[in-house]
């Protein structure tokens, strides 16, 4: 990952735990970002896939509805995104 997209990632995180107090409760990016930096900062539910070979216990957590959903939600933020830029 670009110095960049790290440095906004971390301003945005840094920006939800001053204008609500603690942590998101969850958070759905592509492969970029480490998980368990995530964790460390208090978030609860990470949606990042794995690519490549997963276990049976990562196989089930990425099944998870909640996962699924945080993955749908973050594939319609891309859509938009690339939707305004052709406009």
């Amino acid at each position: 990952m670009n110095a960049i997209t790290q440095d906004v990632i971390q301003v945005a995180e840094d920006e939800h735990i001053k204008r609500f107090g603690r942590a998101p409760n969850a958070v759905a990016m592509d492969r970029k970002k480490n998980e368990t930096e995530l964790m460390g900062r208090g978030v609860e539910r990470i949606s990042i896939p794995r690519k490549g070979k997963k276990s049976q216990e990562r196989t089930e957590y990425e099944q998870q509805l909640w996962f699924q959903d945080l993955q749908r939600y973050r594939a319609a933020g891309e859509a938009k995104i690339s939707l305004l830029k052709r406009k």
